[in-house]
């Protein structure tokens, strides 16, 4: 993307929509580490509104990383009835005793430290970043991309570890405004640029090279 002006614009609807059309979350009220962390593990591969129904009687039960460590067999299973993958509750609370136990109960706020906990790849360790600490990091899953091989005409075949992906992704985000606009592109793929998109009411529809290509159709 030579010309910055483009990504500017892009940026600048994804802000402003979000504005206007936030999702509104217990994560996102209180942004205290251990509570984001929890959340972005249920979050993983769980659609946002099933852990919501789950997030705050959980998080009731278990207020802290001590807690989360001594979750017994029986309430893994009824935790993975509920939200599926087993393996991502064993992992939470692996991972909850190692915090508690190397970082005294503090969430790390470095991505180095965060990519060496069980259950924490390249997405989780940076939305932890970005909602708890406000540190400028894009975001980039399977929706995220979704909108930008969309909107960029990226390959449909391209993936988040690709270099240019991420290269551009790093461009679009604002600095000062990071925690907004990487709420507002995920709120954006969750609410209009679904795998089947609203093209109809999307903001962005006059500069995307998707809509282009489905008028020209």
């Amino acid at each position: 993307m030579r010309d910055n002006d483009f990504g500017k614009k892009f940026t600048r609807k994804i802000v402003s929509w979000g504005k206007n059309n936030r999702r509104s979350y217990p994560w996102r009220v209180d942004r205290d580490p251990f509570n984001v962390l929890v959340a972005e593990f249920f979050l993983q591969k769980t659609p946002a509104e099933r852990v919501a129904n789950f997030y705050s009687k959980f998080i009731s039960l278990h207020p802290n990383f001590d807690s989360v460590a001594q979750i017994d067999s029986e309430e893994i299973e009824q935790i993975s009835k509920i939200l599926g993958l087993k393996s991502r509750v064993l992992r939470l609370i692996e991972t909850s005793k190692i915090i508690s136990k190397k970082f005294g109960n503090n969430v790390p706020n470095t991505y180095d430290c965060l990519i060496q906990l069980p259950g924490i790849g390249e997405y989780t360790a940076s939305a932890i970043l970005c909602f708890c600490y406000r540190k400028p990091v894009p975001l980039i899953d399977s929706n995220v991309i979704r909108v930008l091989t969309r909107y960029f005409n990226f390959p449909q075949s391209i993936n988040a570890k690709d270099k240019k992906l991420k290269h551009v992704a790093k461009i679009l985000l604002p600095c000062k405004r990071s925690l907004e606009y990487n709420e507002a592109i995920l709120d954006f793929a969750a609410l209009i640029c679904k795998p089947r998109p609203l093209c109809s009411v999307c903001t962005l529809k006059k500069e995307c090279n998707f809509f282009k290509l489905l008028k020209n159709r």
